[in-house]
């Protein structure tokens, strides 16, 4: 002790310290009625400067105020209510293990580790997704879940805006209505489905292809667009439809039976060898249209034959039918959609 006084002395006296053992082991200031452990000059009512050891619980009603906390165990427990940590910087994470686990009740939820200097958010519960939420005015929204059971399947709420390249190594599959896709560059390649997508518009800049073919393609220029295949091509422009180094072929029907139907929509010519007395039907023609085929008939004997009464022919009578064993060629045009048929004989008994 530095200095000593009556017992009175050390409950009030004026500005020194009233007890002081050591110097600065221990001292209490009664004037600013603190005690100083390890400082001379406490500024707290308890003013420890150095480390202390409490072998049981501290109740601070008020705080306790520290520069740094060592702690020797392994957990922070709360015995109830929430735990708030307000501080005027930052919160600094310093996880020398390299990852920041979250946990229920003991059971690891969510981490937040180092994977080879990458960041990984890992959702430690099987088959459960990883979700983002917020709030859109009131009312809490799920903007994105990661769906861990189908291996990560993304799902955004109210659609996605990429800045740059997508890469897709599956299916694209659409399941709401698409208003319109936009491309700039290139489709390299569709993917084949079951299903069947509809796309309002696509606009491509200049060629499909054929996969793997490249003289099979679509090429599209202003007002015009020519179909390549095999070096020749089909051009449609200007109301014209060009054939280069090409010739047009149209599809050749046999015709059997006395009642034939001739149906322009399936052919441009057809072919009958009479079985008995005939009577011609002609049908699929549309209005706006000129339309004709080419009609082979050979006379399996000597058998009549009935035009519909839509054909007029040269004259105002029908071409006397084939002898029998001959063939005769006939050509019928209409542009009225088969109100009127206008028919000739072109060839007479060609064989």
């Amino acid at each position: 002790m530095t200095r000593a006084r009556d017992l009175g002395d050390f409950i009030a006296d004026g500005a020194a310290a009233e007890l002081v053992v050591d110097t600065t082991t221990l001292v209490v200031d009664s004037t600013n009625n603190r005690v100083g452990i390890g400082t001379a000059s406490p500024s707290q009512a308890l003013d420890v400067s150095g480390a202390a050891v409490f072998s049981s619980t501290v109740t601070a009603n008020a705080g306790i105020i520290v520069d740094n906390i060592t702690i020797d165990g392994t957990q922070i427990d709360l015995s109830s209510g929430d735990l708030t940590i307000d501080v005027a910087g930052d919160i600094i994470l310093d996880a020398d293990g390299g990852d920041i686990i979250f946990a229920d009740g003991g059971a690891y939820k969510l981490s937040i580790a180092n994977s080879s200097g990458d960041v990984a958010f890992v959702n430690n519960s099987t088959d459960k997704d990883l979700l983002f939420k917020g709030y859109d005015g009131a009312s809490l929204i799920t903007a994105l879940t990661l769906d861990m059971s189908e291996a990560g399947a993304a799902t955004f709420n109210a659609g996605a805006t990429f800045g740059g390249a997508v890469g897709v190594t599956g299916n694209i599959t659409v399941s709401g209505t698409v208003d319109g896709i936009d491309i700039a560059g290139n489709i390299n390649q569709a993917v084949k489905t079951t299903s069947s997508p509809q796309f309002a518009n696509v606009y491509v800049d200049d060629k499909i292809y054929h996969h793997a073919d490249s003289d099979t393609y679509i090429n599209f220029g202003t007002d015009t667009v020519q179909v390549y295949a095999g070096g020749s091509y089909a051009q449609f422009s200007g109301g014209m439809l060009l054939l280069n180094d090409g010739s047009l072929a149209e599809d050749y029907d046999a015709l059997s039976g006395t009642t034939p139907t001739i149906d322009v929509t399936s052919g441009g010519m057809f072919s009958l060898t009479t079985s008995g007395n005939t009577t011609f039907t002609f049908s699929g023609a549309s209005s706006g249209y000129v339309q004709g085929f080419t009609l082979q008939l050979t006379a399996g004997g000597t058998h009549t034959i009935t035009y519909p009464n839509s054909v007029d022919f040269a004259g105002g009578s029908a071409p006397d039918a084939p002898a029998s064993g001959e063939t005769d060629i006939l050509v019928f045009i209409t542009r009225d959609g088969g109100t009127t048929w206008y028919g000739a004989l072109a060839i007479d008994a060609a064989g």
